[in-house]
């Protein structure tokens, strides 16, 4: 016959320590689980004091049932509601990138004010420009400006009312000098192209979908070769430094993915132009003249 008193300890101690544990959850106060463990190591020896060793041994086994419980409990939920489950922490080991980067230690260096006047010129132009390729990863990844400067403005935009007109005289008032232009302004894949204390600023058209872009990059001898952007939207609240309301294409990882391949957050030494068509979503067959919008 069993003993009752064993018998209640074996059934209802594991059940009584989870109750506690749950309404201790709620206020955001789990006790450490060296507490419980002196409680319950008190009650064990309370309990087996004077017992025979067949009630010890069940004692024994009630005593690490209850230990099972209560460890897979605090595991589960964690030691409040600021604990973070292992499966979150995996989810954020690429935590999304930062909605602006600090300014230059040094902005007077020529490729932040060739930086700042050009968002300036497309501001005053009422461009409705984005950052692009290399100029957009310099953003996300590295908060640090490098090579030429890359922005995206809608082919559509460029057409109408003189507005490639309104750019370059933007760009002009600013001291850049054009550089050249690649194809013509009512075929796909037009570019612009400025120069400034020998920082290039590429400007290129695009042409938008809901949930893309297609510009062209232009190769010699190969011509245009029409490049796609995966993005949803452009959001204009992103702040560099002392520059704000940037325009850029989200999110960031579909739209560097498609520019520099899944391993975008990685800087590549030697990197050459020539890598968009390996690894980006550019198309390796060039045509000097794609007219097809």
């Amino acid at each position: 016959m069993a003993h009752p008193q064993l018998d209640s300890h074996f059934t209802l101690g594991p059940i009584t320590a989870l109750m506690f544990l749950a309404s201790r959850h709620q206020r955001a106060e789990i006790r450490p689980l060296r507490t419980l463990h002196m409680r319950a190591s008190r009650s064990f020896r309370d309990l087996v004091r004077g017992r025979s060793v067949f009630w010890i041994v069940r004692a024994c086994v009630g005593f690490a049932f209850l230990h099972l419980l209560a460890s897979q409990y605090l595991s589960d939920f964690g030691a409040g509601p600021m604990a973070t489950s292992r499966k979150e922490e995996v989810q954020c080991s690429h935590p999304p990138p930062a909605s602006s980067c600090p300014a230059p230690l040094d902005s007077t260096t020529p490729h932040w004010r060739n930086f700042e006047d050009t968002v300036t010129a497309m501001k005053q132009a009422n461009v409705p420009y984005q950052l692009h390729a290399g100029t957009l990863l310099n953003f996300v990844r590295d908060c640090h400006l490098f090579g030429d400067l890359d922005f995206a403005i809608p082919f559509i935009w460029c057409q109408e009312n003189g507005n490639e007109d309104v750019l370059i005289d933007a760009m002009l008032a600013k001291q850049f000098k054009l550089k050249h232009k690649f194809g013509k302004v009512d075929e796909f894949a037009y570019e612009i192209s400025f120069i400034r204390d020998d920082i290039t600023v590429d400007i290129f058209t695009m042409v938008e979908t809901e949930t893309s872009y297609d510009w062209g990059f232009w190769a010699k001898p190969s011509g245009a070769h029409r490049c796609t952007v995966q993005r949803t939207a452009v959001r204009e609240d992103f702040q560099w430094g002392n520059v704000t309301n940037l325009r850029m294409p989200v999110p960031f990882d579909s739209a560097l993915t498609s520019l520099y391949g899944r391993e975008w957050r990685t800087p590549v030494d030697n990197w050459k132009w020539r890598d968009i068509f390996r690894i980006g979503s550019c198309d390796p067959k060039g045509s000097k003249s794609i007219v097809n919008v």
